[in-house]
């Protein structure tokens, strides 16, 4: 189950924010995000094609199935292009003190 490197990818993305240099936690957190979208699209590939997938994510059973595959895809997709976007749109909040969430 991939799930796990997907979420890990999220939260590594998060903790990476908290560096001091601003430019270089955007590019890093925008890249951890977007690995982790590929991760996502990755698993609803998998689930196309070879069908319902079980596993355990952290000790709780999980169950993907095609309808779950779908919403999986379409999370991938928006992932994967806003963590993209969020490279150059967050360059414009540099010097205004509103990218605090990304430090």
């Amino acid at each position: 189950m991939m799930l796990e490197y997907a979420l890990g990818a999220f939260i590594l993305g998060g903790l990476i924010g908290l560096i001091r240099d601003y430019k270089a936690s955007v590019k890093a957190s925008s890249f951890m995000a977007f690995l982790g979208s590929l991760v996502l699209l990755w698993q609803s590939y998998d689930v196309y094609k070879n069908g319902t997938v079980t596993g355990e994510l952290f000790r709780i059973s999980i169950k993907i199935d095609p309808l779950s595959a779908v919403f999986l895809l379409i999370i991938g997709i928006v992932g994967t292009a806003a963590s993209l976007y969020a490279i150059s749109y967050m360059d414009v909040f540099e010097n205004k003190g509103k990218g605090w969430s990304m430090r």
